[in-house]
């Protein structure tokens, strides 16, 4: 038997060249999201077409966000839509947004906020925005690679249960990083594509996903809501929105197969005190908010007995998460 997570990524990718290339392949069916096995003899699932909504926020590092958003041209071949929260930017940032809005208008959008609402609120606001069925929240210091769209999205028909994947990468505090990464990012391509051949078709459960590049199913989003703004500028918030998906009877995966290039934490190395006052005060509030004790797991909040009636948390933008 196929893996079918392998044949769906196929038909995704071949529909991103039938996508590149118009014209050159009848494309076909679209959103087919069978969930049984796929024998070798049988055509292999038709390919996801839907909209993907990607949503990132930006607060500095003007020519990183270029780079991110170029990346994003480079290996998304589908639908798109790209909305990007200018939140508070400085000025450098705020021309790299400018200019890209004006050689994109098509896919592009921006929200603009005055002043930095903080990560999870941001995020909300484009969510809220988004009418794609795939959705991406998505830091600005992160360089997608080929296929990364296609080959995630791939984990959703496999079980509605599935309500969000997360990538590998170098850089972060998780199961998924990797080690001892060979690449820069000239080769960055190159390297993951041959990260790829040798993980191909592997998935995996996880507790958590790290919000640097989260894919989100729409179903879920529509369940739970956004991110606690609570959790100001970030850190946390990402935890928090896990721990509700799973309580709602969602799971989470890693696509052991996909890798992309995280920087990492560019805006809160800028000032290490003051990061870690601010990672001390949120993981003070998730504690608080699900009742943890914070030398234990949050697996203790996940148990049979126990109910949560405040799982969603609302879209809408509110004048108390301005910061």
């Amino acid at each position: 038997m196929q893996n079918p997570y392998l044949a769906q990524q196929e038909a995704n990718q071949w529909y991103e060249q039938v996508y590149l290339a118009p014209g050159t392949v009848s494309p076909g069916d679209s959103n087919t999201t069978s969930t049984a096995p796929c024998p070798l003899d049988m055509a292999p699932p038709g390919p996801q077409t839907g909209l993907l909504s990607i949503v990132m926020p930006v607060w500095t590092g003007g020519q990183i966000t270029k780079q991110a958003l170029q990346a994003i041209l480079d290996h998304t071949h589908r639908p798109l839509e790209i909305i990007i929260i200018d939140n508070g930017s400085d000025p450098e940032a705020r021309a790299a947004i400018d200019d890209f809005l004006q050689l994109h208008p098509a896919i592009a959008r921006v929200i603009q906020n005055e002043t930095n609402r903080g990560y999870p609120a941001a995020c909300n606001q484009g969510l809220r925005a988004s009418q794609g069925r795939y959705l991406v929240v998505m830091n600005n210091d992160v360089l997608v690679t080929p296929y990364w769209a296609s080959r995630m999205m791939a984990a959703f028909p496999l079980d509605a249960c599935i309500g969000a994947v997360g990538p590998r990468t170098n850089y972060v505090y998780s199961d998924q990083l990797v080690r001892n990464c060979d690449y820069n990012v000239a080769t960055l391509g190159a390297w993951a594509e041959h990260w790829h051949a040798v993980h191909t078709g592997t998935l995996r459960t996880t507790t958590k996903l790290i919000g640097f590049l989260m894919m989100i199913r729409r179903e879920m989003l529509d369940r739970i809501g956004g991110f606690d703004p609570v959790f100001g500028l970030g850190n946390y918030d990402d935890d928090d929105y896990c721990l509700r998906a799973r309580l709602a009877g969602y799971q989470l995966l890693i696509a052991d197969d996909v890798f992309v290039h995280h920087y990492g934490s560019l805006s809160f190395n800028k000032n290490p005190e003051a990061f870690s006052e601010l990672l001390e005060k949120n993981r003070e509030v998730f504690g608080t908010k699900w009742g943890l004790d914070l030398q234990c797991s949050s697996e203790q909040v996940i148990s049979p007995d126990r109910v949560q009636n405040n799982l969603y948390i609302p879209l809408l933008k509110n004048k108390s998460w301005a910061m």
